[in-house]
């Protein structure tokens, strides 16, 4: 069984661009503008005030397969120190402080996170004390991150009380 590890985001501010990957009446995610939203990003990153380390961070919201929702958005983010006051569309600020969450090891391309994804909500978290705690999925990609690599590692967290 897979073995996360526990923690509590500390001072996790984010800045970055979103985009809705599915719309009331869709039965699938349209994932097609994710590789768009993340060039656009690395084209701004220069541009992003008091950024804090080199990792890409993705939160997806409204798709967890228990509480599907009828709307699904994708996230791509930076993590920052603080929020700029010169932040303009369009930029979006998240701060996810204070948030408990599963981070487990996925090894793989992202388009593989189903597997790692079915093993921490089929398997850990039935078997766990922990129950989630909102219907998002962080995805934490080390600054190394090569999507094209079978063997490149990232983690997927779950927000859990």
């Amino acid at each position: 069984m897979i073995r996360p590890t526990l923690t509590t985001l500390e001072d996790a501010k984010f800045v970055g661009l979103k985009t809705l990957i599915r719309r009331p009446g869709d039965a699938e995610n349209d994932l097609r503008p994710i590789p768009a939203l993340w060039q656009q990003l690395n084209a701004l990153f220069a541009t992003i005030e008091s950024r804090q380390g080199a990792e890409r961070y993705a939160l997806i919201t409204g798709d967890l397969p228990t509480d599907r929702q009828t709307e699904a958005y994708y996230y791509a983010l930076v993590r920052v120190h603080r929020f700029s006051t010169t932040l303009r569309p369009p930029f979006i600020s998240v701060d996810l402080s204070g948030r408990r969450v599963a981070k487990f090891r996925h090894r793989g391309p992202p388009n593989t996170i189903a597997m790692t994804a079915i093993q921490a909500l089929q398997i850990w978290l039935p078997q766990s004390n922990a129950t989630i705690a909102e219907n998002s999925e962080l995805f934490i990609y080390p600054a190394d991150y090569d999507r094209s690599n079978p063997d490149g590692e990232f983690d997927y967290a779950l927000f859990v009380k």
